[in-house]
């Protein structure tokens, strides 16, 4: 995910001589232990997250196109997706408890891939651990026009898949007699509309909720995100 040392490289151009300025800035703070105050916010294209989530991240900004970073900024749709967690769980931190939650980012070609006909790899895990419990919820935001219809693999993985792959490791985790118990779940959050979507699955065929019977949820629901932690059983 990182290059070998473990840094996040960021490319400015020097004809963005501000933005230069204003993030060595902001880096000589954060090198000191200190949290630039516009790393809080969504103003800046580096975004520091509280301690359960992944932080800090490089993220999609408009009229920030040039800057470029490794590991690769978030696009439009990642970064909405982790702006939503990130209010979701700081408006409900009592219904979480003791739990720990955290966000890890996932990389094509280099973290957790799925191998069906063709490698997936959801962009992003949210992992719950609540004693010798263990939740694992992978969640990909996309568009989702190109699957066409529910057989496809990417969808097969969240409906079926992916609870075969958790039957499997929990096997092996009795076998081992190690005490932990893992759960499994898979998510496609459509960054296109429902109104969108509908025509090119079956001719305007399919309801809302027989997409998120297939756990694909919409964006543009305001509760998607507390959907999917209702759904695993977690809220």
């Amino acid at each position: 995910m990182f290059p070998e040392n473990g840094e996040v490289i960021i490319k400015i151009p020097r004809s963005l001589t501000k933005d230069i300025v204003k993030v060595t800035e902001q880096l000589d703070k954060y090198s000191e232990g200190e949290i630039p105050e516009e790393w809080k916010k969504w103003d800046s294209f580096i975004v520091h997250l509280d301690n359960h989530l992944y932080t800090p991240l490089v993220i999609w900004k408009e009229r920030k196109e040039e800057i470029k970073s490794i590991p690769v900024k978030l696009n439009k749709g990642e970064k909405k997706f982790v702006n939503n967690l990130r209010e979701f769980l700081n408006r409900n931190k009592n219904l979480f408890g003791s739990t720990d939650i955290f966000l890890l980012r996932n990389l094509s070609r280099r973290g957790i891939g799925f191998f069906i006909s063709s490698g997936f790899y959801p962009d992003f895990i949210i992992w719950i651990k609540n004693r010798n419990k263990q939740h694992m919820i992978f969640v990909d935001p996309k568009g989702i026009r190109n699957l066409g219809n529910f057989n496809d693999d990417k969808i097969q993985l969240c409906v079926s898949y992916i609870k075969e792959i958790e039957s499997q490791i929990s096997k092996r985790l009795r076998r081992e007699k190690k005490p932990i118990s893992l759960v499994l779940d898979a998510f496609i959050i459509s960054t296109s509309s429902y109104d969108d979507i509908k025509i090119t699955f079956r001719e305007d065929k399919y309801t809302k909720d027989e997409f998120e019977r297939h756990n694909i949820l919409f964006m543009e629901d305001e509760a998607y995100i507390k959907k999917i932690f209702e759904r695993v059983g977690c809220c």
